[in-house]
């Protein structure tokens, strides 16, 4: 789980960037960013630390549904592409440990849901549902539903195993604990804003299937207590996201 956390710098930005990240941001009248380890990243090439502030991702202002439903037993999976530039460097391994833990969780009697959130994704999850081929136990949904229409979907379920970011922030936002499959830090950044680092799982291991197993019995054994931990990260974050706004991002 440590891709997120540690990486060279120099492979990340050059030089001319550095220098430009710098100059830009120690003139911005306000610098947010999503979690800690941006704040780290910029600190590390020059930025004065006092001017970058954590104000969480802004998919935190997204609220739950309305009226409650009843939860079932159904663990969605949002699989897709990022034509293999991510940690490891090979989506067939992920695609294949989803294989595994899709299997594990119908043997356990989950249904399961695949779901996309970016059009491409498309070939991906259907993918994996032909090669589950299991139609009374595997749904693939390929609509792309707007945020509010996603949110009441997945509020029904009881976990989420998300590929892209924000899948991540909409399973929460419904309520719905989720394991995060990290492929590039800006996972590992969000998760740790969150206080929710030991749901995601580094797309480089070589365990995967073993540690998204693991993820699915932490969310079983504190399913409530995950969901109270992001509430209360969202009830922190989101005035310090809205506020800046308020204020035309000027500060004091």
């Amino acid at each position: 789980m440590n891709s997120g956390q540690s990486f060279s710098l120099e492979k990340t930005f050059t030089e001319k960037e550095i220098i430009l990240f710098r100059e830009t941001l120690e003139k911005a009248a306000f610098v947010g960013v999503r979690g800690p380890i941006t704040k780290k990243v910029l600190e590390t090439v020059g930025v004065n630390s006092d001017k970058i502030k954590v104000i969480g991702d802004p998919g935190v202002l997204l609220n739950p549904p309305i009226a409650k439903r009843k939860r079932e037993k159904i663990a969605t999976i949002n699989w897709g592409t990022t034509f293999n530039r991510l940690y490891g460097q090979d989506e067939a391994a992920i695609e294949n440990a989803l294989l595994q833990v899709s299997k594990k969780l119908i043997k356990s009697g989950y249904k399961i849901l695949l779901y996309v959130v970016w059009g491409s994704d498309r070939e991906a999850s259907k993918r994996l549902y032909n090669k589950l081929n299991d139609p009374l136990n595997v749904t693939y949904d390929p609509s792309l539903y707007s945020e509010e229409e996603l949110i009441e979907k997945l509020s029904v379920c009881s976990l989420s195993i998300n590929f892209k970011l924000h899948a991540n922030i909409l399973s929460l936002a419904g309520n719905v604990p989720c394991i995060a499959l990290g492929y590039r830090f800006k996972v590992f950044d969000l998760f740790q804003s969150l206080g929710l680092e030991n749901l995601v799982v580094s797309t480089d291991s070589d365990t995967l299937a073993l540690d998204i197993m693991e993820g699915i019995r932490e969310i079983e054994q504190n399913n409530e207590k995950i969901i109270e931990q992001y509430k209360n990260r969202k009830e922190h974050f989101s005035p310090l996201i809205i506020e800046p706004i308020k204020n035309n991002f000027t500060v004091d």
